[in-house]
């Protein structure tokens, strides 16, 4: 038996929605393989809470929510209706508690159970229902904060707008005055020009008077040091003569006989005085009424 290409692509098809059908309820948390028992909600408000949303006990997520209707005929009350795992037993005081899972995260059921004996909700029960205040906590909060987020978009668009409008008279301002800042910066440009030149003429007379005190330091050095040699050369050529007895100081310093001759003419001096002092009429002779004859 031969079978067509339309068979087999029809089958294909089948298989497909199939697969596809069951793996997105796989993907809400439905799974097929587990009973569960359904229990209804009356809420209010619900906020962001979905279908395929969670239903947690403690923490743990034992359902999620199948549905979600409007009640117009109950003051447009929401019915909620939540798969529950036919296993987990509900207390008759168990309550079912609107829950924030996070800004960003939208709303769940929390069920708060009362005892584990009997008597318990039986499939198809309606529970009790709270809201957590949390949660009309955090819509307000998230009201404020997309207000905010607002005023703050606005006054960001308002600065952006002076930025542009400072921007564009700065660029117009430059415009009008581009001939006068050109001038400026090309006087500017001069003058620097002229300082580089002054500062390199001034280096070069600073350099040329450092040449001119080094070399005055170097010829009022030499000639001092040429003073001190002729000098130097003067001493020791007195010296050498004074050493070999020439002059009057080098005979002074190696013949004595002129010392002999000054102690006798001081010895004889000395005895001349004695005498003068001993007998002075032969030396001087003084007449009151004429002169004597010798």
């Amino acid at each position: 038996m031969r079978i067509s290409k339309e068979f087999k692509v029809g089958v294909l098809a089948i298989v497909s929605i199939t697969i596809l059908y069951f793996g997105f309820n796989f993907l809400k948390g439905i799974d097929f393989r587990q009973s569960t028992n359904t229990y209804y909600l009356i809420y209010d408000k619900i906020g962001e809470l979905k279908p395929s949303n969670p239903v947690f006990i403690n923490g743990l997520a034992v359902g999620r929510v199948d549905n979600i209707e409007l009640i117009q005929n109950e003051k447009n009350q929401l019915l909620v209706i939540i798969d529950i795992e036919s296993d987990i037993k509900l207390g008759k005081g168990t309550t079912a508690t609107l829950i924030s899972v996070g800004l960003m995260g939208g709303n769940a059921i929390e069920l708060n159970l009362d005892g584990t004996s009997a008597p318990y909700h039986q499939d198809g029960d309606t529970l009790i229902t709270y809201r957590e205040e949390g949660v009309t906590a955090a819509l307000g909060n998230a009201n404020l904060l997309i207000d905010s987020l607002k005023n703050s978009t606005d006054y960001l668009n308002q600065t952006l707008i002076s930025i542009q409008s400072a921007a564009n008279s700065a660029s117009l301002l430059m415009q009008k005055n581009d001939d006068v800042l050109r001038s400026t910066m090309l006087s500017f440009k001069r003058s620097s020009d002229s300082l580089t030149l002054l500062l390199s003429d001034t280096r070069k007379m600073v350099n040329n008077a450092n040449t001119v005190m080094d070399t005055l330091k170097n010829v009022q050095l030499n000639a001092t040091l040429e003073k001190a040699q002729v000098m130097m050369d003067n001493i020791n050529k007195n010296m050498v003569a004074i050493a070999n007895q020439e002059g009057t100081l080098g005979k002074l310093m190696h013949d004595d006989s002129l010392y002999v001759n000054l102690n006798h003419a001081v010895a004889d001096l000395d005895s001349l005085l004695v005498d003068f002092k001993a007998n002075p009429g032969r030396y001087v002779q003084v007449s009151v009424f004429g002169k004597k004859n010798k």
